[in-house]
């Protein structure tokens, strides 16, 4: 989820540029020239709406667990993923050793996890809700197959 909530911005600027083009489109006829039925061009306005709206709620949800943090777990969670700096570079700017940073770290997640989960926002209900967004599944995948967030990436 932070993953996600530190590219917000991206995503959704990405999904008004697609409803933006498909309803030009529908006052153009262009979709016809491509056998689009107005019908499937109107659902599929509809669908990316509806993602806008879930990736807004995302946005208020991740702010929430971070505002149940601690000011340092919240500024840890903040400089890893959304300024998207390495365990070094955090350790330098707090001036803490990069052990003590990997711990803070590990329980900023703890507490974030048990923060989300506290307002009811289960693995379960984040997958239901989230998981079949094309735009989740490929940070899933980028996520896989990068060490962004091992521990060994410093």
């Amino acid at each position: 989820m932070l993953v996600v909530f530190s590219s917000l911005q991206k995503i959704v600027k990405s999904i008004d540029t697609m409803v933006e083009s498909h309803v030009n489109s529908g006052f153009l006829s262009t979709h016809l020239r491509y056998g689009i039925q107005n019908e499937k061009l109107y659902n599929y306005i509809i669908v990316l709406n509806d993602q806008k709206r879930k990736m807004c709620n995302l946005k208020v949800i991740v702010e929430n667990a971070l505002d149940c943090l601690p000011q340092t777990q919240r500024e840890l969670l903040c400089l890893r993923y959304i300024e998207k700096k390495t365990f070094q570079e955090i350790s330098e700017l707090t001036s803490v050793c990069i052990r003590t940073v990997f711990r803070r770290y590990d329980s900023a997640i703890e507490n974030f996890e048990r923060a989300l989960k506290h307002a009811g926002y289960t693995e379960k209900w984040i997958e239901g809700e989230y998981g079949d967004m094309a735009i989740i599944k490929t940070i899933k995948e980028r996520l896989k197959n990068s060490t962004y967030l091992t521990k060994t990436n410093i």
